[in-house]
């Protein structure tokens, strides 16, 4: 079952443009209906005002006879009730292309006034070469107009609106809006809406009898049998469509001889003889009071079909409700769904359940003493869900490489089903983040990260050794990180050395509360990172200061100043050489940079907090003032900056991290779910494995 959410629901409810439902691309079978305006009983008998309409049922058989004859358009079943009509139609635009142009001509003009250039034609009067190429035009669009179930419903409906009332002495609406239609995508398809049409006055208790159900087709069709035709109030006969003709005797009918060999011999692709039987035992079934009983073989049409007749009586009386633009299995309505740019389409359970493709398990259920109602347990469906264990596991492994909307569009499910099943597979199968089982941790690496720019932070734990995700917590503040690091072994925080981060306040107090014996490193990264901040503010101000030629000599060079020597090309050098030689403060931040870089080169502990000294009374002596203030919070980080030279420990394997959670947030555009997000930061940092698609063999 699919569940719609509030967008699928509005796209689903939002008018369709014509064009789309209707195409000859989908299927030339439509079901179409039309009701009268409020659904006032304005073609049978009015309970409230006593008024008889029921003439005007007439006027409809008469207009459809009429317009079967006329339009390219076979009427395969119909049936006109009190206040609305149903019709099955085939668009025959093979039929319509074989017409010549005078045929489209004339049955064109018994419609709607011709034209001057269409007269002359018919007259066999010289065209020029203008006016021919403009009656080809007019010849063409009133062909394709000749072979369109709209066209072919506006001569309909306009006809029977200008005649109520005219004959009530009123205007306005008479029927409440455009006419509904239905694609019919396949014989399951067409042969439900055929009996649906026919038995519409069964159903509706104003027959007891098909045969006796008055302007319908099967008591056309029936009355048509009989030598000579009982009386019937529809005095002028609709030319229906046909069926098709049996094989040769002693022959069975089968799924070839109707699909190929027959299909030339008429135009519905069933035969008559099993098509009638389906009715009279649907309609049995319909009115079970009926004298007689339904029959002990279901209808071998049904069995053909692949049609399970519990099912077909069930759910063949609400294809109007269950069913919106098209009616087929669930194979047929997909393509359907596409064409229209939905994902969804109402119609697909009550397809899978009508005309099969889904598979049914029988599951024991039992009731306890207390009232609990217990189920047997299915080994490849987790409890509560509706889809097996293998289909989550593929959508799972096909989510972390795609988007949530690209595995969407790929297996046409809706976004928060494929969300949902992602998430329900991760939950199953990552392993638990258990601090209290953590052993022989020597250094950490602390981070924190957003779920959006600035929204829902969270804080990262790894153990640097390996490279492992080893805690995922809400919020970035000391308290998230103390309460991760108090779950934390005695003996394994007393073995804990070091800890990476970067130089907010936040984590230092953390990791200085809970691990007495750890050293706070500060990575090299952060630090070059401030640096190049300091740099690019002050070569703002310079930028302000030089003369119209230093400024030029400026553009262009802020990522210059950024890169390493090696980095550069010849033409990069030369401009960067120059711009050193001509401003003498940007030389001295290059220069500074240079020698603040090989800071990580000197070793240990010591040597490292001699150069650092050095270099910050440098730059203290320097006028530059974003210079002077990086130098200033250098100090205060000294300690932490120096520990590199005791451990070696940098944040690599956080910066890593960091990119493949970048990735995430990328590829989703946006994640709203905080929860999820941490399961997809626990996955990235799991090894992709080919158990993820295919599970394990």
């Amino acid at each position: 079952m699919l569940y719609l959410n509030k967008s699928c629901l509005l796209e689903w409810m939002m008018t369709k443009p014509r064009k789309l439902i209707m195409s000859l691309d989908q299927t030339p079978w439509y079901h179409c209906y039309c009701r009268a305006v409020r659904r006032g009983w304005l073609f049978g008998e009015d309970q409230l005002t006593g008024a008889d309409y029921s003439h005007r049922k007439v006027w409809i058989t008469d207009k459809l006879a009429e317009l079967a004859d006329i339009f390219a358009i076979d009427v395969a079943a119909y049936a006109v009730m009190s206040n609305h009509y149903h019709l099955v139609l085939h668009m025959d635009k093979p039929k319509a292309d074989d017409w010549s142009d005078k045929a489209v001509i004339r049955r064109w003009m018994q419609l709607f006034k011709g034209h001057d250039l269409t007269l002359k034609v018919l007259k066999n009067k010289p065209l020029s070469d203008a006016e021919q190429w403009k009656a080809d035009e007019l010849i063409a669009e009133w062909r394709s107009r000749l072979c369109d179930i709209s066209w072919f419903m506006r001569c309909l409906n306009e006809h029977i609106a200008r005649l109520a009332n005219a004959e009530n002495k009123c205007t306005g609406r008479f029927w409440e809006g455009r006419f509904k239609s239905q694609a019919l995508l396949d014989e399951q398809a067409i042969i439900t809406c055929m009996a649906y049409v026919d038995l519409n006055p069964v159903r509706a208790g104003i027959a007891a009898l098909p045969e006796t159900s008055d302007f319908t087709a099967i008591q056309q069709r029936v009355q048509s049998l009989n030598k000579p035709p009982k009386k019937s109030e529809n005095k002028n006969p609709i030319n229906l469509a046909k069926f098709c003709k049996p094989p040769k005797k002693n022959l069975l009918p089968t799924a070839d001889t109707v699909h190929q060999g027959q299909r030339s011999t008429g135009i519905i692709p069933f035969y008559w003889r099993d098509y009638l039987e389906l009715i009279d035992w649907t309609g049995r079934a319909i009115l079970p009071n009926k004298t007689g009983s339904i029959a002990i073989a279901e209808p071998k049409i049904l069995q053909r079909l692949n049609i399970d007749s519990g099912d077909w009586l069930d759910n063949m009386p609400r294809i109007e409700k269950d069913f919106h633009h098209c009616i087929g299995r669930g194979d047929s309505i997909k393509p359907c769904a596409e064409k229209l740019d939905q994902c969804w389409v109402k119609g697909l359970g009550a397809a899978r359940k009508l005309f099969g493709c889904y598979l049914e398990v029988e599951l024991a259920q039992v009731v306890t003493t207390c009232g609990r109602r217990l189920m047997e347990a299915c080994e490849f469906v987790d409890t509560g869900n509706r889809y097996t264990q293998r289909f989550c596991q593929l959508v799972s492994g096909l989510c972390r490489h795609m988007s949530i909307s690209t595995v969407s569009r790929h297996l046409k499910l809706r976004w928060e089903t494929v969300k949902n099943m992602d998430k329900f597979h991760l939950e199953k199968t990552l392993p638990a983040l258990n601090p209290e089982k953590l052993i022989d941790l020597k250094y950490l690496g602390v981070d924190e990260v957003a779920r959006a720019k600035g929204h829902d932070y969270m804080t990262v734990i790894y153990d640097m050794e390996s490279g492992h995700l080893i805690g995922v917590e809400t919020g970035r503040k000391a308290e998230v990180l103390t309460a991760f690091l108090k779950r934390l072994p005695a003996q394994t925080a007393e073995n804990i050395e070091a800890v990476a981060m970067d130089m907010g306040p936040a984590y230092q107090k953390s990791v200085r509360e809970c691990l007495p014996n750890a050293d706070i490193v500060f990575d090299r990264f952060h630090v070059m990172q401030n640096y190049s901040k300091a740099m690019s503010n002050q070569r703002r101000i310079e930028f302000r200061k030089a003369d119209r030629a230093g400024k030029e000599q400026l553009k262009g060079t802020h990522y210059l100043l950024l890169k390493n020597a090696d980095k550069l090309n010849d033409k990069q050098a030369n401009k960067l050489q120059t711009l050193l030689e001509n401003n003498s403060n940007i030389n001295t931040l290059y220069i500074l940079k240079e020698q603040l870089q090989a800071l990580w080169n000197a070793g240990n502990y010591d040597a490292m907090m001699n150069a650092l000294e050095q270099w910050c009374d440098i730059a203290e002596q320097t006028n530059m003032l974003y210079l002077k203030k990086f130098a200033k919070s250098l100090r205060k980080h000294s300690v932490g900056i120096c520990n590199y030279g005791k451990h070696g420990l940098t944040s690599a394997r956080i910066e890593a991290g960091n990119v493949s959670i970048g990735m995430i947030r990328k590829r989703a555009r946006g994640i709203k779910d905080t929860e999820y997000f941490k399961l997809k930061i626990r996955q990235s940092s799991m090894p992709d494995e080919q158990s993820m698609f295919y599970g394990s063999h």
